[in-house]
């Protein structure tokens, strides 16, 4: 299934469940590449940037009703 970085209406593969996905913004490997190659760059004050911009995060999508791992949306 392709997952986009909203909830999504679906039925859980785990517990069979009739849900809206939680939706949970974390970073990730290329989100601390690019927060160091600004501060390598000179950039120090623009380093967090990549932590507070949607694009830069993954957005992983768990079921409310069994907390399971449903996947995630790419970048």
């Amino acid at each position: 299934m392709y997952f986009i970085k909203e909830s999504q209406r679906m039925t859980c593969s785990h517990c069979h469940a009739d849900i809206s996905t939680r939706v949970i913004s974390e970073p990730n490997t290329n989100t601390h590449l690019i927060a160091l190659v600004l501060f390598l760059v000179g950039c120090c004050c623009c380093a967090a940037w990549p932590y507070c911009m949607d694009f830069c995060l993954v957005h992983k999508h768990y079921c409310p009703a069994c907390n399971t791992f449903l996947g995630e949306s790419k970048n």
